[in-house]
């Protein structure tokens, strides 16, 4: 396994197009975002199948990167034993990005969701956090750190103030430089999150409040 630091450098349901970003797949989010700016959600932009078509797209990019990073780390021709290429570096850089930005997206279909709370009293919209928090590991750290993100980037986050290592690291990536299909990993000091888990668990979240 390899990590880095993250860093800011760098059924019709949504959670089944991970993978897809066809002309249709996207036309098809418009007309669902234009139905929920009528039903209140303000702008378009603030809906929660517009962030979950961010994380659909985001997370297709953070897995391209990740499996150019693979394919690159691979080629060791006149490297000496260490040594990284220019063009592995700027594979990590892209890494780290795309994955930045995921973790982003994910955070607004968080905030839709606690939105929806004072908007609705279903109790479908209650089950689905209640499930998006059994399905990523450490989900209350974890939201904590998106909300929160700038400061633990900076080592200043508020779980970081009596964990030594998360502390000193900040946060990281953590991957596996064989597997290109491998999980990404979001660590925090010894707390884990695959990126991937989450971003599906967040687009299942939105397509119960969409539901909603």
């Amino acid at each position: 396994m390899r990590s880095v630091a993250l860093g800011c450098t760098g059924s019709s349901s949504v959670r089944d197009t991970v993978g897809d970003t066809s002309y249709g797949r996207r036309m098809e989010f418009e007309g669902r975002e234009r139905i929920e700016v009528r039903s209140g959600w303000g702008t378009r932009h603030t809906s929660p199948t517009y962030w979950a078509a961010a994380v659909t797209l985001q997370t297709d990019r953070m897995n391209s990167a990740h499996t150019d990073l693979v394919a690159r780390m691979a080629v060791v021709d006149g490297l000496r034993p260490g040594e990284r290429s220019d063009a592995v570096m700027a594979a990590f850089g892209r890494l780290r990005i795309e994955t930045h930005f995921l973790l982003i997206a994910i955070r607004h279909v968080l905030r839709c969701y606690r939105r929806s709370l004072h908007r609705t009293s279903s109790r479908d919209v209650e089950a689905a956090g209640a499930a998006f928090d059994a399905h990523v590991p450490h989900a209350k750290a974890f939201r904590d750190v998106l909300e929160h993100i700038d400061e633990y980037e900076a080592g200043a986050g508020r779980l970081q103030a009596n964990d030594s290592e998360a502390q000193k690291f900040g946060l990281r990536l953590d991957f596996d430089a064989n597997d290109p299909n491998g999980h990404v990993t979001l660590l925090l000091g010894k707390r884990s999150v695959p990126v991937k888990d989450a971003a599906l668990a967040a687009i299942d979240l939105a397509d119960a409040i969409e539901a909603s």
